[in-house]
């Protein structure tokens, strides 16, 4: 299971991924494809889903918000693929390198699976696809290395857990992010 829930901007494919067992819980996780770059790349028990999404598609690049398995599990699979470079926060490239030993409880095994190692290069300050900028904003909570990827030319915020709304394909900036990205 997995398509594109939602076209935002007539530039953005969010793409939901579950599976049906994660569908029984109400859970999912979303992947979001504009101009070349994947914004998250989901877990592996999705992975034919996904795949089943991105497929005639242009992908160059792949980048995550975070290391957390549900987010990276499919990196080295759509890098094989589609030829993309991989990249991910610096703080997280050691987990994203070598999934299989970092500790997580025993349902998110069974609900995501494993992912195969990667090498992804770590974020910079900007990604930059053909036609769009996007600026990497460190915000730490949801995990320690979580980012978000802002294009202030189109107002996109990429914001993954954080505080995402994929239905509405659009994100709630709170007065604080606001402030931080200097939107008014």
């Amino acid at each position: 299971m997995g398509a594109i829930e939602a076209r935002v901007d007539g530039e953005v494919d969010v793409i939901r991924l579950e599976t049906r067992f994660s569908k029984a819980i109400s859970y999912c996780a979303y992947a979001a494809v504009v101009d070349g770059l994947l914004i998250d790349s989901g877990f592996v028990r999705a992975q034919e889903a996904l795949l089943r999404a991105l497929e005639g598609r242009r992908i160059e690049q792949v980048v995550n918000t975070h290391a957390h398995e549900d987010h990276f599990g499919n990196n080295r699979e759509v890098a094989e693929r589609f030829g993309a470079e991989i990249a991910a926060p610096a703080a997280g490239l050691a987990d994203i390198g070598r999934p299989q030993t970092v500790a997580v409880l025993p349902y998110q095994r069974i609900l995501w699976g494993t992912p195969s190692p990667c090498r992804p290069a770590p974020l910079g300050p900007v990604v930059r696809t053909r036609r769009f900028r996007f600026d990497v904003v460190p915000t730490p909570g949801h995990s320690s290395d979580h980012v978000c990827f802002h294009e202030p030319e189109r107002g996109w915020l990429f914001a993954s857990r954080l505080i995402s709304e994929a239905k509405q394909g659009r994100a709630w900036l709170g007065s604080w992010m606001g402030d931080h990205l200097g939107i008014p």
